[in-house]
């Protein structure tokens, strides 16, 4: 049923071409649509990621080529009949093997993920289009208009849609899709009855328009398969078509990518894109060698089959294929036998279906800005065009993102360097706050894309900030590391926030910047002068390292590394190793190493970094003197958690796995001490991470 279906528009198609001065080759032209129909028959079946996909002969594509042709045929005149056939089969040939390039160059460039980023509102704007095309496309097959005056063409069209739209009506009614099956056989079982209860044959039937025919028999096989064409054409006749086949190689790029994703949508079922193109593209490179004309899926047949077999077969479009080939090599007369108001009624039924799913059952789950997207498109499509309507979706869809994009605040927050904490632990685990530098550092955090609907609010949100600053801020350290891009616009607001800072007497901080984002902040000429850092761990750091600036020789020195360890103070004495001395660079231990020693850091600075899984290393800690490194791996004989490298010149004094384990045994006392100690300044790392976790969120 698909078949014949399918095959009837092809026929119906290629009329559109060979019309006017070409109508003499009328039969020949339909043996090319035939013979595409056969080549995008096997493709589907055997190339397609969805099974029981059906690829047929497009109609948008072939009003462009039977615009061509009709521009070749006012050109060349009715003067050589042989040599205007042979530049349309060359120009037909032609343009499917250029469509077939086009639809490979997307599938391996991955140009179709484009269509990922249509909204879901657009896509179901295109599937309400699509269900008001089938629903005319039926009532034009049931009694192609204009009616004539007191015929019973206004019956028979609504006896079809009537059909469609019940058959409809009770498969969701009943939610059994084995409805629709029953419901085609049902209907074709009365037709055939009628006709026999009314002694009405097939071809007073056919006269009276109530079948698919009739069809003339032999449509040109061998005259398409003829090598001769390729010498006979006017190949500069074709060359001034050139735009003209790069719209249709175009159009079926655009038309296969909606209705792959389109029948994602409908059928609920992932499916691979790159796959289906390059599927397509053999269809029409194999469709080109016989002048076929270009196709790609065909959505209606599609889900018709679907509905009517219950099962995803590839044996349907062998069937398709077969059913075109045969039509081709032995005629239609099977064909002609079929009754017209059935298929129209099938037609419809696959329209209503999509009307009724988005139009009431996906309204309920809309917004109403969404479905009036899904209602605008079916109105262009109704009075406009298929195409403008979803050019109009896309638009309308784009415009009601900016404008909700742009009340989304780019400034995700904003304050005061102080409320941060430091990655910087001294003795007993406790962090370092270098009260001055961060009290005068202003952190503010964007997010998002930088656009011309949010570039004023982001330079009003700093200035207020800096204004309502008790002290004027020193630093400004910008978070970017959610900025996603910049537009012109949104540069402009940066380069207001440039000025604002220099006005102010600050520096600017920029701070996990992406490489796209500083390329683009170089060809804008922004932030030129500002320091950048990977990490806001980084960026603190450098502040407070400014800030420690080395005592004066003769100043009294603060507490020794004993003091700071007071509560193990005779660890040096009896269970460390003698002090070791590391060079700045030098690693101590790296992440994933045995744990075997801690360390105690008399002199010097230490930093702690980890490895991200996509290989780079974060400083997530520095150790000043007085700080213990390494005790949670001596503790439980893990596996080292980060690795630690030597920020300055440093002493350090190692307690060993095996000194610890005689420390135990032989002063219980101060191993208690010593846990207790540890067991204390695990919990400030742990008060000190949760706030972080907090910051970061």
């Amino acid at each position: 049923m698909v078949g014949a279906l399918a095959t009837t528009a092809a026929i119906g198609l290629v009329s559109l071409i060979f019309s006017g001065d070409l109508a003499a080759y009328r039969q020949q032209g339909i043996g090319l649509a035939l013979f595409a129909a056969a080549a995008l028959g096997v493709a589907s079946a055997w190339g397609l990621s969805y099974r029981g996909a059906i690829c047929h002969p497009q109609d948008a594509t072939t009003v462009a080529l039977a615009v061509a042709a009709a521009a070749i045929a006012a050109r060349m005149g009715p003067g050589d009949g042989e040599t205007l056939f042979a530049t349309v089969f060359m120009l037909i040939a032609l343009t499917s093997l250029t469509t077939a390039v086009a639809l490979l160059a997307t599938a391996h460039f991955r140009l179709g993920r484009i269509v990922r980023f249509v909204p879901h509102t657009v896509m179901g704007g295109f599937l309400t289009a699509t269900g008001l095309l089938l629903v005319r496309g039926a009532a034009e097959m049931a009694a192609p208009w204009p009616w004539d005056e007191g015929s019973l063409d206004a019956q028979r069209t609504a006896l079809a849609l009537s059909a469609g739209a019940a058959i409809v009506a009770l498969a969701r009614w009943r939610g059994d899709d084995s409805i629709v099956p029953a419901s085609f056989a049902l209907l074709l079982a009365l037709f055939y009855g009628w006709l026999g209860l009314s002694d009405t044959d097939l071809a007073e039937a056919s006269q009276a328009g109530l079948l698919l025919g009739p069809f003339d028999d032999g449509f040109g096989l061998t005259t398409i398969l003829d090598p001769d064409l390729t010498g006979r054409a006017d190949y500069a006749q074709i060359w001034r078509e050139a735009p003209t086949i790069a719209l249709v190689a175009l159009l079926a790029v655009i038309g296969a990518t909606l209705n792959v994703s389109a029948l994602s949508v409908e059928t609920q079922t992932p499916l691979d894109l790159d796959r289906d193109l390059r599927a397509v593209a053999a269809g029409n490179a194999l469709a080109a060698l016989g002048g076929g004309l270009v196709g790609h899926h065909i959505l209606g047949e599609t889900l018709l089959a679907r509905k009517i077999t219950g099962v995803n077969t590839r044996w349907i479009g062998v069937g398709v294929a077969a059913l075109g080939a045969a039509v081709l090599m032995f005629g239609a007369a099977l064909l002609a036998a079929l009754p017209v108001m059935v298929f129209a009624a099938a037609i419809a039924y696959i329209g209503f279906d999509f009307l009724y799913q988005w139009l009431w059952v996906e309204r309920r789950r809309m917004p109403v800005e969404d479905f009036a997207v899904v209602a605008l498109m079916l109105a262009v499509a109704g009075f406009v065009g298929f195409l403008e309507a979803v050019g109009v979706g896309v638009l309308t869809a784009a415009v009601i993102f900016a404008i909700g994009y742009a009340r989304v605040d780019p400034v995700l927050r904003i304050a005061s360097g102080s409320s941060y904490q430091s990655i910087v632990e001294g003795a007993d685990g406790a962090g370092r706050s270098v009260a001055g530098p961060l009290d005068r550092t202003l952190v503010a955090t964007l997010t998002g894309y930088l656009f011309f609907g949010v570039a004023d609010r982001i330079h009003r949100r700093l200035r207020d900030a800096i204004a309502a600053q008790r002290d004027p801020p020193e630093t400004l350290v910008l978070q970017m590391g959610r900025v996603a891009g910049v537009d012109a616009s949104g540069a402009f607001a940066l380069r207001r926030i440039e000025s604002l800072a220099a006005a102010q007497g600050m520096r600017i901080m920029l701070v996990g910047a992406r490489p796209s984002l500083l390329r683009r902040f170089a060809i804008m000429r922004l932030f030129d002068q500002a320091a950048r850092h990977a990490t806001f761990d980084d960026a603190i750091l450098a502040i407070e390292e400014e800030a420690d600036a080395p005592p004066p020789a003769d100043a009294p020195r603060d507490d020794t590394p004993e003091d700071l360890l007071r509560p193990v103070a005779l660890i040096a004495d009896a269970w460390l190793e003698a002090p070791e001395t590391v060079s700045a660079g030098g690693t101590i231990f790296h992440e994933g190493e045995p744990s075997d020693f801690l360390l105690i850091l008399l002199e010097g600075r230490l930093q702690a970094s980890r490895r991200t899984p996509g290989g780079d290393e974060v400083n997530i800690a520095v150790f000043l003197p007085g700080a213990l490194v390494g005790e949670i791996g001596l503790l439980t004989g893990a596996a080292r958690s980060a690795s630690i490298v030597a920020a300055r010149d440093s002493v350090v004094r190692r307690l060993t796995a095996e000194r610890y384990a005689a420390l135990s045994e032989e002063d219980p006392a101060l191993a208690r001490d010593l846990n207790a100690y540890i067991a204390r300044m695990l919990a400030r790392r742990l008060s000190r991470a949760s706030s972080r976790v907090g910051d970061l969120s």
